[in-house]
């Protein structure tokens, strides 16, 4: 009897730690992904810093000063400050060297270099490829950076080299004490590892695994092959999508460690098996010993629960033969009549149960989603906002009194607009905590929150041609703050998907029908594949690469909880190409809305 039960319970567990390991193995493979692309995403946020900082230094006198000292002198002390770069110099228009953070004297020109070319033709800011420093001899990611007369003409250009391996070793701190960063320039070069390896630095690999994972195109590919230093790794890659395109990084972990963390799921499962079966054993010894020696207990166990006032015990078939039987049939019956009194009773206990195990469920969701939320707007938000309140902070302490009134004037905006944005982060933190505070309702000028948005998004990008209309005395009752968060979220991104557009339009109105009121917000912009449309609302789903139109994926999905929580609904209509309509809706009892 001990081997019926046992035996399926053995192939079961052999059949489930089979499942369990290649679980675990494709679980570490995903987290090499992951990592990958959390290691390009942290080289392309250091080039933008770099493109920042240049930025805030093309405005010093001491680049357009004719002796060299003052210069040098500047850009000494910058270096001194990022020690992630591996210099700071200035070209002339032409490519010669004119001053750098070394005090390098030899003449060099960097006419000939791709970053410089595209930096000379465009005339705008270029990160380029990785290369090999021509002073340091270092491996770098290159950042040029036009500086202009008042006339607009270049004067020259600032130039920082970001230092590679430094980086490599850093992603080696904080990422994974055990995995191989990389970095690899174009031609499967290899210019940063770490742990390092000087015997192929600087050489393109040729004909290996690692060849052939570079040729994916860096769309987070994964392979399995021996590494430069003859070990058998898992490698994921991600290329660095900044303004150059020929970068890679590449994360691998030894197979023996990946393999590890899948045996190591196995044998757990193993153990649990086997205590399980042997709880199996137990039990079956015991049921035997009381069906076959001892039916009598059975029916004293019942008595005893049924006098506990658990009305659901029962002895249950099959009933042995004689009186003994007998009374057991009796017994059920018995305690069959007491429950039916209490059936009604039970049903109600059944689908509050029910319930409670729904919310839970629902808790559980919004919880995790919160939790992605949270660290999307910490992450990715504050970032760029603490550098540009630095470089803020650096350009009024070192050069606030060459500014004139407008550039004092425009500092000024400068620190409220970072001051603002902080608000705001703080506002979008805050609204993922508040699922259970409670909403300050008032009457909310809808018309006035859009209009100053849209004012100053105009205001931001002056060069920009952009027909917006807001409908006049648009009054909604909510929260202030939730719908000001909404419309920000709303017509940044309408401002964001027209930017292609030569006649861009946006308009803010209202309407009624039946028994509710509804705000819309239309644009003649990118417009969506309506056969995605229900991503359009999940947290971090986006239908446009981060190319064509930056963005966190986090703002309709901000929208549809703001409405959620004043007890709305939110829709969105449109078509690919040819723009899109967010509707917005709240109830007629708590909207009140008035047109001119």
């Amino acid at each position: 009897m001990v081997l019926i039960f046992t035996t399926p319970l053995v192939g079961a567990v052999i059949w489930f730690a089979r499942d369990a390991y290649q679980a675990e193995e494709n679980a570490a493979r995903a987290t090499l992904r992951s990592l990958a692309a959390l290691a390009a995403d942290d080289l392309e946020s250091d080039a933008e810093g770099g493109v920042q900082l240049l930025s805030g230094l093309s405005h010093a006198p001491e680049l357009r000063s004719a002796e060299l000292p003052p210069c040098s002198g500047l850009l000494a002390r910058k270096f001194a400050e990022f020690p992630q770069y591996t210099g700071i110099l200035t070209f002339d228009p032409e490519g010669n060297l004119r001053c750098d953070a070394l005090g390098t004297l030899k003449p060099q020109n960097f006419s000939n270099r791709e970053y410089f070319r595209r930096a000379q033709a465009s005339g705008s800011t270029v990160v380029g490829d990785a290369v090999f420093g021509r002073l340091t001899g270092k491996a770098v990611l290159p950042i040029l950076h036009p500086f202009r007369d008042k006339d607009q003409k270049v004067e020259g250009y600032l130039y920082a080299s970001y230092d590679l391996q430094r980086f490599a070793t850093q992603l080696h701190k904080t990422l994974h004490p055990t995995a191989v960063f990389a970095v690899w320039g174009p031609g499967a070069t290899l210019m940063a590892r770490y742990p390092e390896n000087k015997e192929f630095t600087g050489k393109p690999i040729k004909d290996s695994g690692m060849t052939a994972l570079l040729a994916t195109g860096g769309e987070n590919g994964i392979a399995e092959f021996p590494d430069i230093d003859g070990v058998n790794r898992v490698s994921a890659v991600a290329k660095v999508t900044n303004r150059g395109g020929g970068t890679w990084i590449t994360v691998s972990l030894a197979k023996d460690e990946v393999a590890a963390l899948a045996h190591g799921a196995t044998r757990r499962l193993i153990y649990s098996a086997a205590a399980g079966i042997l709880l199996a054993i137990l039990a079956t010894v015991l049921f035997a010993e009381i069906v076959i020696r001892r039916p009598a207990r059975r029916l004293l166990q019942m008595a005893r629960r049924v006098a506990a006032s658990d009305l659901s015990a029962r002895i249950g078939a099959p009933y042995p033969a004689g009186e003994l039987g007998e009374l057991m049939r009796a017994a059920d019956r018995i305690a069959d009549h007491a429950e039916s009194e209490h059936k009604e009773l039970q049903l109600l206990n059944t689908r509050l149960d029910q319930r409670v195990t729904e919310r839970t469920a629902e808790l559980q969701a919004a919880n995790l989603e919160l939790e992605a939320f949270c660290y999307s707007v910490s992450h990715d938000l504050r970032s760029p906002l603490r550098h540009m309140q630095g470089f803020a902070e650096i350009l009024g302490a070192d050069h606030g009194a060459s500014l004139n009134d407008e550039g004092k004037h425009c500092l000024t905006r400068i620190h409220s607009a970072t001051d603002r944005m902080g608000a705001l982060i703080d506002g979008l933190l805050h609204l993922s905590r508040i699922t259970r505070a409670d909403i300050n309702r008032e009457d909310v000028d809808i018309t006035a929150l859009a209009t100053r948005l849209l004012t100053d998004m105009a205001r931001a990008e002056p060069e920009r041609k952009v027909d917006w209309r807001v409908e006049p005395r648009i009054v909604m009752r909510g929260d202030t703050n939730l719908l000001d968060i909404l419309l920000q979220n709303l017509l940044s991104n309408a401002w964001k998907f027209t930017a292609k557009k030569e006649h861009a339009t946006i308009e803010v109105g209202c309407e009624r029908r039946e028994n509710e009121v509804i705000c819309f917000v239309r644009d003649n912009g990118a417009g969506f594949d309506t056969a995605y449309i229900e991503k359009l609302f999940k947290p971090f789903q986006r239908l446009h690469m981060a190319h064509e139109f930056p963005g966190t994926g986090i703002g309709l999905a901000t929208v549809q909880r703001i409405i959620a929580r004043l007890g709305g609904r939110v829709w969105i209509e449109g078509q690919e190409d040819q723009g899109a309509t967010i509707y917005f809706a709240l109830a007629l009892e708590a909207t009140q809305a008035r047109q001119s």
